[in-house]
């Protein structure tokens, strides 16, 4: 499963909407039986994946602009 796009209000950041965000959507993907979750976090939200579990891996994105 790749989670994208997650993104909270600069004046609402703080508060756990972005992290129940998240643990929803995880949630129903267990409930799924989907085993593994990526995703490309900024410095904002970095801390906010690694305490939810995610992990740096030797498989860094790349990105190609095409226009």
């Amino acid at each position: 499963m790749l989670v994208n796009n997650v993104s909270t209000a600069p004046p609402f950041r703080g508060r756990g909407y972005g992290r129940m965000a998240l643990d929803s959507v995880m949630v129903w993907a267990r409930e799924l039986g989907i085993r593994r979750a990526e995703l490309m976090a900024t410095a904002v939200g970095r801390g906010m994946y690694e305490r939810a579990g995610f992990c740096d891996t030797s498989f860094p994105a790349m990105r190609a602009r095409l226009l």
